[in-house]
């Protein structure tokens, strides 16, 4: 189901360090003047004003880059991305994807998704997914580095398997290891790379003006120079020698504001508003079953709770509404449905129930999952171990956001602003639901059935699946109160994860009609990301366990990763977890790449992978052929089942299983 969606550390302070230095002519130029170019004939290049002359193969590559970095001291970077509408891809109606929003941002994602193409590429000797660690040697032809410190990114380098019949080329893709650090500056280098039949990869004109200090004819160029030369200096300072490169470029990352900043202050903004008991709740039906009817449920409860708004809608589509400084501005109260279910078993043998906050899948609903046939297995787990369980809508993206998404979105992509909006108030739902369940609600006499069974009241734990594990992560490093999650089946990067899903290629078609251009869509998904990291597990994996957001107390959370996820590849999981410092539990089926290994018993955050033999997954931005089915099944099993209860209430990673986890 991922696909469907387009479809339908950290630094201290963030304007530390180069950025700081960030100056004008389109925030290109560092302190300093230009250093001096050699006499001769100037290189002439032919190159729209817009583009970057760097990679002549298409108008926004290489991406991200700092040609479309402005000063700006009012952001925390000192800088603003700006990119021209006309460097933009196009629909088939002819509208631009470009948005003001963009215009927000004082950097790029902190694990952007980084693009170039050199024809005919052979990666032989670049790092890839079965040798990172290739990335950071000395003589990696590929090399990413931290300006401000020398330090080298661990990277794969990756060539697109995805192309068309009118364009046959494919786009090479760095894909970086680790999480960038906020409002650092970073250079991509690539050197000594050859092309299939063996023949060295030669310069573009615009880069080897830059490389060699010879003139050229294009001013904008020539205005870069001084940023150049300081990228140079910071790579031979690193061994990389300025002779041999073939291209390298620089890039600056978004600061801690510019990611979390809006829903930090909305979340803020709105515990001032709201009582100290948490928000008002309505319960508008009562559902009593039979044991023929439901055999793990006594009582079902549907209802809402009241939120303060910050969009100008509460439908599909609503947009942020913003103060001068960008800051989310208040818009009076709205409603957001929930339900909560009571056990059978608690009604019958008595106990206390613990207060569990669920989060739902892709494109489905609260509702849904207390309800109907996809949720049978947490319904089977409220029972078995007593949780009073409570869930509500991921705004942005559920049942309700499908059309939306697949009518409105999809063909329009400057439209896809409103899908991060609309997740920063279903963000913010939902941590105000777990103020909801742990306050007044908790002893309400339609929850306690009249006093026969109990409820803990004050302390809220959190399982989420799939969308429920990615969006639980910003929802774990946001909320005061809970304060430990299972994720399950989680990853981060939603560009990263969508080509890769097996659900994607079924929609590609309805993506490509309206983006026919093989590298329009690449980049139209590495530029989405910027936005869509305010948002989702990418923007707040790092914030969650160590330097945490303010306000919020220490985490644990507990990852359940299927092994070969047809649906959230292994490579996002991972991600996520050496982006949160998550251990790998072991014995395990793998021994994933930068994560620490864990053995159990483990008293903290950890990292289980359940091997369920399935084939591989491709290795590169391909979907397998096949829904393998793998995402579904770690929930339903006894053992699953028993270290995820044993995990909420203790704090503790027990192996349930005989050895390495598997469904045996």
């Amino acid at each position: 189901m991922l696909a469907v969606v387009f479809f339908l550390s950290a630094c201290s302070p963030e304007n530390e360090g180069t950025n700081a230095r960030a100056g004008g002519d389109g925030g290109m130029a560092d302190s300093g003047g230009a250093s001096p170019v050699t006499a001769g004939e100037p290189i002439a290049i032919d190159s729209r004003p817009e583009c970057d002359p760097l990679d002549p193969s298409y108008c926004a590559f290489p991406y991200p880059s700092s040609l479309y970095l402005e000063a700006d001291p009012s952001t925390p970077t000192g800088q603003r991305l700006k990119i021209p509408a006309a460097a933009l891809p196009k629909n088939t109606q002819g509208k631009s994807i470009h948005s003001s929003e963009y215009d927000t941002l004082d950097g790029y994602s902190p694990q952007p998704q980084i693009l170039f193409y050199f024809a005919d590429l052979d990666p032989e000797g670049a790092a890839d997914w079965g040798n990172p660690a290739r990335s950071l040697e000395p003589g990696s032809p590929t090399v990413v580095l931290e300006l401000g410190s020398g330090r080298r990114i661990a990277h794969v380098l990756e060539i697109s398997q995805q192309t068309t019949k009118t364009d046959p080329r494919r786009a090479v893709y760095i894909r970086l290891l680790e999480r960038l650090r906020e409002g650092g500056r970073y250079g991509v280098a690539l050197r000594g790379m050859r092309t299939a039949g063996g023949a060295e990869i030669q310069p573009s004109p615009a880069f080897l003006a830059l490389r060699d200090k010879r003139p050229s004819n294009h001013e904008a160029l020539e205005k870069r120079r001084p940023r150049f030369e300081a990228l140079f200096t910071a790579l031979e300072k690193a061994g990389v020698a300025r002779a041999g490169l073939q291209l390298a470029w620089d890039f600056d990352v978004m600061s801690q504001t510019a990611i979390a900043g809006r829903l930090l202050r909305m979340r803020d903004d709105a515990l001032g508003r709201l009582p100290a008991s948490g928000p008002e709740y309505a319960i508008t039906r009562v559902e009593d079953f039979t044991a023929e009817q439901e055999p793990h449920l006594a009582r079902r409860l549907t209802g809402t709770f009241r939120v303060p708004l910050y969009l100008d809608s509460v439908k599909p589509g609503g947009r942020l509404v913003l103060d001068a400084q960008e800051n989310p501005v208040f818009q009076g109260w709205a409603n957001a449905p929930f339900q909560a279910v009571i056990p059978r078993k608690a009604v019958r043998e008595g106990g206390t129930l613990a207060l569990l906050h669920y989060g739902h899948g892709l494109l489905l609903s609260g509702q849904i999952m207390l309800s109907e046939k996809e949720g049978i297995f947490l319904r089977q787990q409220a029972d078995e171990y007593n949780y009073l369980v409570a869930a509500s809508d991921w705004w942005g993206m559920c049942r309700e956001d499908l059309g939306h998404i697949a009518g409105n979105v999809v063909p329009d992509l400057s439209r896809f602003p409103e899908v991060p909006d609309r997740l920063h108030q279903g963000i913010l739902n939902q941590v105000l639901l777990a103020a909801m369940m742990k306050g007044p609600f908790a002893g309400d006499p339609r929850v306690t059935l009249d006093g026969k069974v109990r409820v803990e009241a004050g302390e809220v734990l959190y399982y989420g699946n799939s969308l429920g594990g990615i969006m639980g992560t910003p929802y774990m490093a946001l909320s005061p109160w809970v304060k430990r999650g299972v994720l399950g089946v989680p990853g981060q990067a939603f560009s990263f994860m969508l080509t890769r899903s097996v659900d994607f290629s079924a929609f590609m078609l309805v993506l490509t009609s309206s983006y026919p251009g093989n590298f329009d869509r690449l980049f139209a998904l590495s530029q989405v990301q910027d936005l869509w990291v305010r948002a989702e597990a990418l923007g707040y994996g790092a914030r969650m366990l160590t330097d945490r957001l303010p306000d919020t107390p220490d985490k644990q959370v507990l990852m359940h990763i299927a092994r070969e996820d047809s649906e959230v590849a292994n490579k996002a999981s991972e991600m996520l977890a050496r982006a949160a410092g998550v251990p790998y539990m072991t014995p395990g089926p793998s021994s994933p790449w930068g994560l620490k290994e864990q053995p159990y018993p483990h008293s903290g955050s950890g990292y289980v992978e359940w091997d369920f033999k399935a084939a591989p997954a491709p290795q590169g931005d391909l979907a397998p052929d096949a829904n393998n089915g793998t995402h579904l099944m770690i929930r339903a099993l006894p053992a699953a089942k028993k270290q995820i209860d044993r995990f909420l209430r203790a704090g503790v990673i027990e192996q349930t299983c005989n050895g390495v986890c598997d469904p045996e």
